[in-house]
């Protein structure tokens, strides 16, 4: 996973030299990866060359030297003598570097909890699609909720965040100057973030068959990888503020990680594909304790908003020819259904065309994404809501 980037700004040479040899041993700071700056000008070229930055963590007078050129999304410690009544957060610079390590980890908590994101919409709804083992159709599914709503009117934009991402077989993509589209776009938004919405309809393709905008797969995986929770979420916030879309959705890999996290706060429905067995559930639970362990209070707070789609539960059942089982009411969960010939499709288009899982994701949208009876704001409060995840933590 890719380390957090902390870049402090102070005077003392000494100092940060002392900080940044602590943070390349200390088990503690593995975290992060440091970059100094004691000139002022040094830090204002560093922020304006569009590298990433996770935290900034300065003295106070480095501040106005790069207000002009510090995105309102960037999150800013003040490294001060001593605690101030300032509504700035602030770290204490001289003390000992354990106790300056945690609550440097301390200060990042609760930027992530009070990030600045006014994502929620009453136009546009962010659904995002997670699971914790791959082969569980999330692209599948992903593609034809976002079909699904294109014909019946919304406009849908389609974001990958998988480092491996196969969507390309469903979009008809071949790869052309992909490597110019996102990665314009991302560059943008941290050098210069006031033509993010003209960047972003230069990155947007186009998929007339499907219906639907998206950016084309990464030539690299390494663009994917590189990428920090901090960007996905100023990625959806651009496509929010276009005023564009009714819909978004954002299909994530089968990890939980700072993106996996951000994706999930900033999710009005995030969908969790299991595979109903001992192991696949397993797996959920340990990744959702994790992420409680790891982010607290703020990973409780969206974990709230999940719920889950069994995939394939009646796998064996249907081979071996004996009835279906349900358990509990109709609307508790969604099952995806087995499909046999889908092992044999040799076109991915192909898993689009079932009338069942068509009549599947027509209920999703129904129940979950604009219930019937309400508005788009009221997903997942209706009649028909599926319950939310209620594993341990």
């Amino acid at each position: 996973m890719r380390k957090l980037s902390l870049v402090v700004a102070a005077k003392e040479p000494e100092y940060v030299r002392r900080l940044a040899e602590y943070i390349r041993e200390a088990p503690a700071a593995s975290e992060w990866q440091m970059t100094a700056c004691t000139q002022p000008q040094a830090l204002r070229q560093y922020i304006k060359g569009g590298y990433p930055v996770d935290l900034l963590l300065l003295q106070p007078e480095f501040e106005t030297h790069i207000s002009d050129v510090v995105h309102y999304a960037l999150p800013v410690v003040h490294l001060v003598p001593f605690i101030t009544d300032s509504d700035q957060l602030q770290i204490v610079q001289f003390q000992s570097l354990p106790k300056l390590i945690r609550q440097l980890n301390a200060q990042l908590g609760r930027i992530r909890g009070i990030s600045a994101w006014h994502i929620p919409s009453d136009s546009t709804i962010v659904l995002s699609l997670f699971s914790s083992m791959g082969g569980m159709g999330k692209t599948t599914l992903a593609l034809n909720i976002a079909r699904e709503a294109s014909e019946a009117g919304k406009n849908v934009f389609y974001f990958n965040v998988e480092p491996y991402n196969a969507s390309d077989l469903y979009l008809r993509e071949h790869g052309d100057n992909s490597e110019h589209d996102y990665s314009m776009l991302l560059y943008v938004l941290q050098s210069n973030p006031g033509q993010a919405l003209q960047q972003l309809h230069a990155s947007t393709r186009r998929n007339t068959e499907l219906g639907i905008d998206y950016f084309a797969p990464a030539a690299n995986p390494d663009e994917r990888h590189s990428l920090s929770g901090e960007l996905v979420a100023l990625t959806i916030q651009t496509i929010v503020d276009s005023g564009r879309y009714d819909l978004i959705v954002a299909d994530m890999g089968g990890t939980l990680d700072e993106v996996g996290f951000n994706l999930l706060r900033i999710s009005h429905l995030p969908l969790w594909l299991t595979g109903g067995d001992a192991t696949s559930q397993r797996k959920m639970d340990i990744m959702l304790q994790y992420g409680a362990h790891k982010w607290g209070e703020a990973f409780i707070e969206a974990k709230r908003k999940i719920r889950t789609i069994q995939v394939y539960a009646s796998m064996a059942r249907t081979a071996a020819g004996l009835p279906q089982e349900h358990h509990g009411s109709d609307h508790a969960k969604f099952s995806i259904p087995y499909m046999a010939d889908w092992r044999e499709a040799k076109d991915p288009v192909q898993l689009m065309a079932s009338p069942v899982y068509r009549g599947l994701v027509q209920r999703i949208m129904r129940q979950w994404i604009w219930p019937e009876g309400g508005d788009a704001y009221d997903r997942g409060c209706g009649v028909g809501a599926a319950q939310a995840y209620s594993g341990t933590h």
